[in-house]
């Protein structure tokens, strides 16, 4: 199974002010379903600069990972559709999740031009059935770096 995470960028390296995006694809077993978190549970993402310094988050960028570690029912911290219901994705070899971030400069206080990276963890619902209940559990990725840049 796969995270694929893109930078959409018109200049040769990606920017602050690019959007992100990640998908899932699984080519090494049969397709299955997955819930998307809400933002608080769906990912860590960090910002440092040179030095390596904690970028500090915006209003908007706290909203992501404070429940990351801590989704006690998972059901109740699943991304509701417009009718109230879990949404939820068939993942297989053409993928099945595909889902965009906000730009970094979004989530992030970035006051000065410079080199950056990016640490982005992300996680889903995986559904399970267990004793005849469906069920959901965390599947966790691996954190991914991405370099970024702000003119």
């Amino acid at each position: 199974m796969e995270l694929e995470v893109c930078v959409a960028t018109a200049a040769n390296r990606p920017e602050l002010g690019d959007s992100i995006t990640f998908k899932l694809v699984s080519t090494s077993r049969p397709p299955f379903r997955v819930y998307l978190p809400k933002p608080s549970s769906l990912c860590r993402i960090q910002l440092l600069n040179e030095q390596s310094e904690e970028i500090s988050k915006t209003f908007l960028g706290r909203k992501y990972g404070t429940s990351f570690d801590g989704a006690k029912d998972p059901w109740k911290e699943t991304e509701k559709d417009k009718g109230g219901s879990a949404r939820h994705y068939t993942v297989g070899a053409l993928g099945g999740v595909r889902e965009s971030f906000p730009a970094c400069e979004a989530l992030f206080k970035v006051s000065r031009p410079g080199e950056y990276r990016m640490r982005l963890q992300v996680q889903v619902f995986e559904q399970v059935i267990q004793q005849g209940r469906v069920q959901l559990r965390p599947l966790r990725f691996p954190m991914v770096e991405i370099p970024l840049t702000k003119n």
